[in-house]
């Protein structure tokens, strides 16, 4: 047991346990790092091989240059901790973590599956922007073992003040550890030895942080409470796979919520998969690099169609959306597909073929470079589609269309105020087989290399036939 001390400078280190020790409790301590080397840490806890049970609860770490590490270390719960760096210091880390073993008896230390549990601690920052919160370190990865970690959890959340420049950070250094240099200053060596070098890989493990409250300047908020600029602004806080393939991906937030049954997904095709048909999928602002295929009657929706985006730059031979054949009774509405690439069935915003009594409602189709925008096929007969309020534009690519429907039978088909332009084929197209019951009203067409409107084979056996106010 550590308690109830007050240490200036280095603090404490707790390491290498025996085997028959007890719990260890490290609590109600003030660790003041003003008087010591800028980066020697005020508590490191290193090598729990012996899997020993370890509580650092209710500390207080101030002047923090270097505040808590853990290296190779598991079986550890830092709780209702406080972390405050030195005053208007920029180079400060507040808990760090890394695989690295360091001992100077190695040959009987081993490497251990580290983890650990990080709840109801309050890390501040120094007056200034800088600084990491929490960073995750990869420094031996010739045998690197994972256990797991929890940051937050619900009723049990972190709170990361503001002026802290990365509240998770990620490590995407490699090579030796020989020389490595933290913020371009030189890590001090074990005297006698050369810092035991081992190889450096990047941090590439998952962590989830949605249950912590983070403060970008105007007050705490939980991720999934804050607006979509908030979150783009946050997501620059963050270190992690945006900035480096290489590294692993930190997850704050559950976009896809199943408003039926009050389930939240972190993308949309697992969210497809549980739902039921009939379930209503509603996506908060997002980009969602996914293509998705939609295989049951659902409705999904958008919060705003500007920022919820599903984007296919990364993607190859995909589609935005499949609608999977014959499936009716879809809704799809407030999103922007673009990006999307491919050939023959693929690089396609809205894919399908046979889906009866589908609504596309405010969608904004761009850039998609296969069959184009929308591309609907009828062979067998398509009846009751209503495409309204849409835009459709600058799919470049050879016979890319804005929004067609191929084949068979069209029955019914309500394609108004949509706007449909700069697309390498042809701008509005019912194309081949017949067409009965058609209403084009209201639209804009303008720019598209083939014929603006195409209309094939209409009959008068489903209804009377209406093309009325487009701008062509």
């Amino acid at each position: 047991i550590l308690s109830n001390n007050t240490l200036n400078g280095g603090g404490s280190e707790i390491s290498e346990h025996n085997a028959g020790a007890g719990i260890i409790t490290i609590s109600g301590n003030t660790f003041n790092g003003k008087f010591g080397n800028t980066y020697s840490s005020q508590l490191r806890l290193k090598n729990n091989q012996a899997d020993k049970v370890t509580n650092v609860t209710n500390n207080i770490f101030v002047n923090t240059g270097w505040g808590l590490t853990m290296e190779n270390y598991k079986n550890v719960k830092i709780d209702s901790n406080s972390f405050t760096p030195m005053a208007d210091s920029v180079n400060y880390q507040l808990i760090t973590v890394n695989t690295k073993l360091n001992s100077s008896s190695s040959s009987t230390i081993v490497q251990t599956a580290i983890g650990g549990t990080i709840t109801n601690n309050e890390f501040n920052g120094s007056g200034v922007l800088g600084g990491n919160a929490i960073s995750f370190y990869n420094h031996d990865s010739d045998n690197d073992i994972y256990g797991s970690f929890v940051i937050g959890s619900s009723g049990n959340e972190n709170t990361f003040n503001a002026k802290i420049k990365h509240f998770i950070y990620f490590d995407a250094s490699t090579g030796t550890t020989t020389g490595y240099k933290f913020n371009g200053t030189a890590l001090p060596n074990y005297p006698g030895t050369t810092n035991w070098p081992t190889t450096m890989a990047p941090w590439a493990e998952n962590l989830n942080v949605r249950y912590n409250k983070f403060d970008l300047g105007a007050g705490l908020k939980f991720p999934m409470n804050m607006s979509f600029a908030e979150r783009e602004t946050f997501e620059t806080m963050l270190v992690h796979k945006p900035d480096n393939a290489a590294l692993g991906q930190i997850s704050y937030f559950n976009p896809v919520h199943n408003l039926t049954q009050d389930t939240y997904f972190a993308s949309i095709q697992p969210a497809i998969t549980a739902a039921a048909a009939g379930d209503t999928l509603e996506l908060s602002e997002w980009a969602y690099t996914e293509g998705i295929t939609i295989d049951k009657s659902l409705t999904i929706q958008g919060v705003d169609s500007a920022n919820v985006v599903l984007n296919g730059a990364s993607l190859a031979n995909a589609n935005g959306i499949t609608l999977a054949t014959g499936v009716a009774n879809i809704t799809i509405k407030k999103l922007t597909i673009k990006n999307f690439k491919g050939s023959g069935s693929t690089g396609t915003g809205i894919y399908g073929t046979r889906n009866n009594n589908l609504t596309i409602d405010e969608v904004v189709l761009d850039g998609n470079e296969g069959r184009g925008g929308i591309f609907l096929g009828g062979s067998g007969g398509i009846e009751n589609v209503t495409i309204k309020n849409s835009i459709s534009k600058n799919h470049a690519v050879a016979a890319s269309r804005g929004i067609v429907i191929w084949d068979g039978f069209k029955k019914n088909i309500t394609i108004t105020n949509n706007k449909v332009y700069n697309n390498n084929c042809c701008g509005i197209e019912l194309q081949d087989g017949t067409a009965s019951g058609v209403t084009i009203t209201g639209n804009y067409v303008s720019g598209n290399v083939d014929n603006g409107l195409g209309l094939t084979g209409l009959t008068t056996g489903a209804g009377a036939n209406i093309i009325s106010n487009n701008t062509i």
